[in-house]
């Protein structure tokens, strides 16, 4: 065997390999572009999240999508906090001549309120909320009383009545507009 001979199958194993490495660059620019486009498809239409990063000597993009059905991973909150009542914010003003009421009920429908006014209370019944709220004065005329619901805000308005009116005795509803 002469050193030629090993030259001979050194020159063919490279020839070999630049052969094989071009082929194999081929095929792999050739899935590249398929996966790109698959991807541009997909992502348009929500199911792949797609970064793209270019630093020096490193460009490219990462492609997320959900896998098979799995599901988004639950948040487990703890069972008190889930449990836990909240109570809308309620503001209570009050001048020489009027009570308003402002209470925070957002997601409802008018059609879902309460208002009941007795014995100087005001009673809120709004979804799964209920409250009383002890008025301030109790020298109010109830029958004009008037409450709007909007954006999620409930207003009351109730007159005070006079130094020498006189409440009647009873319970009033207040329609809410």
């Amino acid at each position: 065997m002469s050193d030629d001979s090993d030259f001979e199958d050194f020159d063919e194993l490279i020839r070999q390999l630049d052969i094989f490495y071009k082929k194999l660059s081929k095929k792999l620019s050739k899935q590249l572009r398929e996966l790109e486009d698959m991807a541009e498809r997909e992502a348009a239409s929500g199911e792949w999240d797609i970064q793209t990063f270019d630093k020096p000597g490193i460009k490219g993009f990462i492609a997320k999508r959900k896998f098979g059905d799995t599901k988004a991973p639950r948040l487990n909150f703890p069972k008190e906090i889930l449990e836990e009542e909240v109570e809308p914010l309620i503001d209570v003003f009050e001048d020489r001549r009027t009570l308003r009421i402002y209470i925070e009920l957002p997601g409802l429908n008018k059609e879902e309120i309460e208002l009941t006014i007795f014995d100087g209370k005001l009673e809120v019944k709004a979804g799964g909320f209920y409250k009383i709220i002890i008025l301030p004065s109790k020298k109010i005329n109830c029958e004009k009383a008037r409450a709007k619901y909007k954006n999620g805000v409930l207003k009351i308005r109730i007159p005070k009545l006079g130094i020498l009116s006189r409440q009647k005795e009873g319970t009033y509803k207040i329609k809410i507009e």
